[in-house]
């Protein structure tokens, strides 16, 4: 069962026409090749005085320990008046149709966040901020509260942000610990240099990791992990020459790529095999 949930806004020309954007989900039972009609869920994923909402981009998860065994869990983030950017977490029950609310991230600003479960059951959330570090931000309560946030000097992106990927993989037998993943344009200038990280102890360490792009200065961007049936590792990311244009209505510089690229890594590339 696939639970796709996604934003839905009008072409706007400018930031000046931002408001808050529809947020819908949708169920595929045969692997997205038929989809049920869109669900509108803005009203419980929204709050008043919000402005520009987004979610994901990446994949969600769905709880394996308690508490919240079960709950779907993905992140998001959301505006507000007289703020910056900030990631939350949003919870649903494990079919998907009642949302909750979950915990914000501690540091401003914090955008395109992933999440995962680590092995106590704590939510671990790691969001794009400004600076050239990431922010990581820990639940212990299911995603309701967040214990505390702090910038991880290990794990750099370029200063303005991007989006990365996050992913856990369940310890392989009692009384080892799990692994954690973790894929971005790993250099503090510009979208390059994209790199896979593992983490043996639940994210305080990093180890400096397996370069997936085309060396630098080739263009990496966007990024999303799974485990394929196998137990390779599958990784869709951005990729391709990179191009300065500008936008029609504001004149302003746009980076733009031309390729998606997907590949399977064997864990053996990443010496946990």
């Amino acid at each position: 069962r696939i639970l796709l949930v996604w934003v839905w806004h009008r072409r706007l020309s400018s930031k000046k026409q931002r408001t808050t954007r529809e947020v819908y989900t949708a169920i595929s039972n045969d692997d997205g090749l038929s989809w049920s009609a869109p669900r509108r869920i803005t009203d419980q994923v929204y709050r008043p005085g919000w402005g520009w909402y987004g979610v994901g981009p990446g994949h969600g998860i769905v709880k394996r320990h308690d508490p919240g065994r079960g709950q779907v869990v993905i992140a998001a983030r959301h505006g507000q008046k007289g703020q910056r950017m900030v990631s939350h977490l949003l919870m649903a029950d494990g079919d998907g149709e009642r949302w909750r609310i979950g915990a914000d991230a501690l540091i401003r600003p914090t955008g395109e966040a992933t999440v995962a479960e680590l092995d106590d059951g704590a939510l671990m959330l790691n969001s794009r901020s400004k600076g050239g570090q990431r922010v990581v931000s820990v639940s212990l309560d299911g995603g309701h509260t967040m214990a505390r946030s702090w910038r991880d000097p290990q794990l750099i992106e370029p200063l303005n942000g991007c989006q990365a990927s996050l992913l856990h993989l369940p310890a392989p037998a009692p009384g080892r610990q799990g692994l954690l993943l973790f894929s971005n344009p790993a250099d503090v200038q510009t979208r390059t240099n994209g790199r896979l990280r593992v983490s043996r102890d639940q994210g305080q360490t990093w180890d400096r990791g397996f370069r997936f792009s085309d060396p630098p200065p080739a263009f990496s961007g966007y990024s999303d992990l799974t485990l394929l049936p196998n137990g390779d590792l599958g990784l869709l990311f951005e990729s391709g020459d990179l191009h300065l244009k500008r936008s029609p209505s504001t004149g302003r510089k746009l980076l733009r790529h031309d390729l998606i690229a997907f590949r399977r890594i064997p864990l053996s590339a990443l010496g946990v095999a």
